[in-house]
């Protein structure tokens, strides 16, 4: 019993080895998606303070709009 747990972990350990990049890569890519998806909300929350505070101009606005696409495109590539 004690030998095959060995093993397997000996298999485990040789397949972490030969793949570490991929698995860096990974933890990597969660930690900017888990950023990207907190940061969207706090955006929101800017654009809505300023269109309450009626200090916003039409520029402004595209411009607020157009980060708003870029959160929500690298909140898709950093997840899928």
């Amino acid at each position: 019993m004690q030998n095959q747990q060995g093993v397997k972990s000996r298999i485990l350990i040789d397949f972490m080895k030969q793949y570490w990049f991929r698995y860096i890569l990974g933890i990597v890519f969660l930690f900017l998606s888990a950023y990207v998806q907190a940061y969207n909300p706090k955006l929101l929350g800017m654009i809505i303070d300023l269109l309450d505070a009626k200090t916003i101009d039409k520029q402004s606005v595209f411009y607020y709009l157009q980060l708003l696409v870029l959160v929500a495109v690298l909140a898709f590539l950093t997840r899928y």
